[in-house]
């Protein structure tokens, strides 16, 4: 029992990192467990990237949002759980978030979510 237990809290940060892009394109910091913020004034032309944590995605904020689709958000290989899931399964969860982050970024739909009560 407290070895389950311990996995279970030292899992759950990754776990809600994985729901949290998969239903809201969002990502969270690993550690501080709070929401990355987006800055569309964000120009930067240095490398901004989201403060190393385990979870597979990672965002380029000195990415434009108008490179968002190919840029902007970045499969980290050697961080994909391969106990769990395979190189491929990343990848569409990489393309799910940024599919949410396109609709609301790109398309102006900044409240729009997935309908998850009819899944």
């Amino acid at each position: 029992l407290l070895l389950q237990s311990l996995t279970y809290e030292s899992s759950k940060p990754w776990y809600d990192a994985l729901y949290e892009w998969t239903t809201q394109g969002r990502l969270i910091l690993d550690h501080h467990h709070h929401h990355h913020q987006y800055n569309p004034y964000n120009n930067s032309k240095n490398l901004e990237l989201n403060e190393e944590g385990e979870f597979f995605v990672e965002e380029d904020k000195s990415i434009s949002i108008e490179h968002m689709w190919h840029g902007r958000y970045i499969l980290k290989k050697d961080r994909i759980p391969h106990s769990i899931m395979d190189e491929k399964l990343a990848r569409n969860i990489l393309v799910l978030g940024k599919g949410i982050n396109f609709v609301r970024k790109c398309l102006g739909y900044v409240d729009w979510a997935p309908d998850l009560n009819n899944v």
